[in-house]
């Protein structure tokens, strides 16, 4: 694209070959230009807008569009040399800047003011170094990775520099017509008045003596420069997607901040006295500049002090990365008080297997208590099959206990076993009435699962029946047969002929706990949990006077 614009200055206004080398040169334009994304479509309006304007600049070619045309790509070069974040990058839009400034002043610039006539070896030097200068640009560019965000304009700076530009070329013809100079002297003068202008601004752009400087006038304008807000915070919304860990994520984040805001020499960051978790990236030297939040304290070192509206854009970015940072502590809270309600909802099944366990020996305590000075055969035999089987189940829950576990132990018994164990341990009591399907007593169920669930509903039955002292309840297991005529499961079924739960409680039960008049209220929850767990569900299916019936069946 230089290399074209170098021949254009070559060639004299009006020329086929001018317009031939500036719509070539145009399209070259088109395909570097920093102003449009790269992966973004454009509409056929834009693409005819486009065409209808290089149609218009083509045929209304001369040598003061030729003038225009380098100031405007001027700025465009020019605005990318603050944000250009390598040394030899910098260097190279500078170089690149100085051969357009070149070709204004002595080619461009001449060609549209006759009066302006340079001395021919000035130009002759000029024609060759114009060249050099290109092969300078390319060396200095070349190694570089383009990335999305490598190709920034600073549209302020463009703006100035096509404004300084604007004003030496003016400045310049005003003092030769003026003043009847010559195009090199009225050049050189204007050159150093505009110098001279720049030392003053400069001088009071910065505090002194007592004046705040314009910089604090300017500096709202000036918010983000050199400062990919958008981009890092996308990289920081992905980051918190990827990063669980607090200190690691606050780490990542800084690092990346660091990484990419080229002004910024390094960063320090400190966390809260609970994580006591600090870093450092980049070298600690220059102008410090603090930014502290409740959980989170990061200090910035620059090499100039940052203007105020910088620092309250800089404040936000801090401000939002402590609250992600803060959520991230929420987050790993939860998941420790999750842990906590684990433990607390595996001891409450525990006590309720321990309290379960307790009642069947307070029943074969009560079997011996009337027993009688002689002990009979019943008893001897209820002592030998009770007393195991209570002795594996409190080995069973202490295991639990020691290794806590969402899914219930694996540990399948007939049906008939676990059902002459039930009658066995509850049979003396008058008012439990038990049925079972003797079709197919070979049928596996899972014993942890129907003795829990057993256990509670007899245990709330008991207490029930302290309030209505002629309750009887009715324990029965039907086998289920599927559409083949197959047994696939069975259904354990508890039904009394009491009051109704109230509506209030039946609203709730199995899903939290609920308010309980003998205990805290979780039995049945942590029942319903227990066999969901192993595919069964637990259910009210009748609530009626006189028909209370719960029901354990597959839930599949």
């Amino acid at each position: 694209m230089l290399g074209l614009l170098y021949l254009m200055f070559l060639e004299p206004p009006g020329a086929v070959a001018l317009r031939i080398l500036f719509v070539t040169h145009l399209g070259l334009f088109i395909l570097w230009q920093p102003i449009i994304e790269r992966n973004r479509e454009l509409s056929g309006n834009s693409v005819m807008i486009m065409g209808v304007a290089v149609v218009m600049a083509t045929f209304s070619l001369n040598a003061w569009v030729l003038v225009l045309w380098t100031v405007l790509l001027a700025g465009v070069v020019g605005g990318k040399v603050l944000l250009a974040g390598s040394l030899r990058l910098r260097f190279s839009y500078l170089m690149a800047l100085a051969y357009l400034a070149i070709g204004l002043l002595v080619f461009a610039l001449p060609s549209a003011v006759p009066e302006a006539v340079v001395i021919e070896s000035v130009r002759q030097i000029c024609l060759w170094c114009l060249p050099l200068m290109l092969v300078a640009v390319f060396a200095l560019a070349t190694g570089r990775v383009q990335t999305a965000d490598s190709e920034v304009l600073d549209l302020v700076n463009s703006l100035l520099l096509v404004l300084l530009l604007s004003v030496l070329v003016l400045g310049t013809l005003a003092s030769m017509f003026l003043f009847k100079l010559s195009y090199l002297s009225a050049l050189v003068q204007s050159l150093f008045a505009l110098a001279g202008f720049l030392a003053l601004l400069g001088w009071l752009w910065s505090p002194h003596f007592g004046f705040s400087g314009l910089q604090s006038l300017f500096s709202r304008y000036l918010a983000s420069i050199g400062m990919p807000a958008q981009e890092w915070l996308q990289a920081l919304a992905d980051l918190n997607q990827r990063e669980e860990n607090p200190e690691r994520f606050f780490a990542a984040a800084c690092a990346d901040l660091a990484e990419r805001v080229v002004w910024i020499r390094g960063l320090e960051w400190k966390l809260s006295e609970n994580s006591r978790a600090s870093g450092l990236v980049g070298r600690p030297s220059g102008e410090r500049t603090s930014f502290r939040h409740p959980e989170s304290e990061v200090h910035l070192y620059t090499r100039y002090p940052l203007p105020p509206s910088v620092v309250l854009h800089v404040n936000l970015l801090t401000q939002l990365l402590a609250e992600f940072y803060a959520d991230k502590q929420r987050a790993q809270r939860l998941r420790e008080l999750s842990y906590l309600r684990a433990v607390h909802e595996t001891g409450a099944r525990l006590t309720h297997d321990v309290k379960n366990l307790l009642q069947s020996m307070q029943t074969l305590i009560y079997a011996a208590e009337n027993s009688g000075e002689s002990e009979s055969e019943a008893f001897r035999f209820l002592m030998r099959r009770q007393l195991p089987a209570i002795s594996t189940r409190l080995a069973t829950t202490l295991e639990r206990l020691r290794t806590p576990a969402d899914e219930p132990p694996d540990n399948l018994v007939r049906l008939d076993d676990w059902w002459r164990a039930v009658c066995d341990r509850y049979g003396a009591q008058p008012w439990l009435t038990f049925v079972v399907d003797e079709q197919d007593s070979n049928m596996l169920i899972p014993e942890a699962v129907f003795s829990c669930v057993l256990d509670n509903l007899i245990a709330n039955g008991a207490d029930k029946r302290a309030r209505q002292p002629e309750l009887r309840m009715r324990i029965s297991a039907t086998q289920v047969r599927n559409r083949v005529d197959a047994i696939s499961g069975v259904t354990l079924e508890v039904a009394d002929d009491g009051e109704p739960v109230p509506l209030d409680i039946a609203n709730n039960l199995f899903l939290r706990p609920i308010d309980s008049r003998n205990g805290l209220g979780i039995g049945l929850y942590q029942a319903a949990r227990l066999a969901a767990s192993a595919h069964y569900a637990l259910a009210l299916c009748e609530n009626t006077p006189g028909q209370v019936r719960f029901a354990l069946q597959r839930a599949d």
